[in-house]
């Protein structure tokens, strides 16, 4: 399966095509990454943007952790919110992959060691334009994928 490295080829061994995909296999998966389509709500509209993102454990939870520049209604949109995710990888040529949703409980990070944690999770300097958010993966759930059409608008 071409692009779907660093996965062993038996990684999915017992998964039937079209099945659904385990929490920790989820979990792995969405570690893998590191851009995700999310779903926020901005001026009471729905968008999706695409945001840079790291998985970062906090007092034993885990969380996606994201990287905000300069985007102060994208902050905005996090604070005490719900938001959604969405992870994949799609190998049209083969037509296999899979997706990873995600819904959970958003906020702001301002804690001064939670961002010293981000900011190295990012290998990122300390830097007044750098915000991030944070998500606990409340409702995780994803999907291996067979036979997706070459043309698919996924």
């Amino acid at each position: 399966m071409a692009g779907m490295e660093p996965f062993p080829s038996n990684f999915f061994a017992n998964t039937d095509p079209d099945s659904v995909l385990g929490h920790d296999v989820c979990l792995t998966l969405l570690a893998s990454r590191a851009k995700a389509r999310l779903a926020v709500s901005l001026n009471a509209l729905p968008n999706i943007v695409l945001v840079g993102y790291r998985m970062i454990e906090f007092n034993g939870s885990l969380e996606i952790v994201v990287l905000i520049q300069g985007h102060t209604r994208l902050l905005d949109a996090f604070r005490d919110s719900v938001v959604a995710a969405e992870v994949d990888e799609l190998d049209l040529d083969d037509q296999v992959g899979w997706v990873v949703f995600v819904q959970g409980r958003s906020r702001v990070i301002t804690d001064p060691d939670q961002i010293a944690s981000a900011l190295a999770a990012f290998d990122l300097k300390s830097d007044t334009t750098h915000r991030f958010a944070g998500i606990s993966p409340d409702r995780l759930h994803g999907r291996y994928l067979k036979g997706c059409p070459s043309n698919s608008a996924l």
